[in-house]
């Protein structure tokens, strides 16, 4: 799947390639951006999963099924001195057309107690044939 839109006017999206392999409450995301390979791997039952940010720290994931949608819950703790915010949660809803043409990415991302830095986009791939 490629990225076509950003739903965030404020920052610029660089082109990506997003590779989703589904298999019997697994999934793997391959994300390729600017050259640069990101592989992150979650179970759908909402147990935790550990992989790397984009950014190479350290992230808890937990994905599940919410009726047609995923949900995708990843922590990163930060080594910050207070009061700044000790983890960055990000949130993500992943959401598949009907005709399984185009797959949208909610995005939230949240700093507790430092919510002047949260913010929020919107990805949008669609399948290359």
């Amino acid at each position: 799947m490629v990225a076509i839109k950003s739903e965030s006017p404020s920052k610029k999206v660089p082109a990506s390639t997003l590779t989703i392999i589904h298999r019997e409450g697994t999934l793997e995301r391959t994300e390729v951006t600017d050259g640069k390979v990101l592989v992150s791997r979650y179970t759908l039952d909402g147990k935790e999963c550990k992989n790397i940010t984009s950014g190479g720290a350290p992230a808890t994931d937990k994905a599940q099924l919410k009726g047609k949608n995923i949900i995708i819950r990843s922590i990163v703790p930060l080594n910050a001195p207070a009061p700044a915010a000790s983890s960055v949660i990000t949130t993500e809803k992943w959401e598949l057309s009907k005709d399984s043409a185009k797959l949208t990415i909610h995005s939230k991302i949240e700093f507790p107690g430092m919510a002047m830095l949260d913010s929020s986009s919107t990805e949008v791939y669609s399948r290359e044939p």
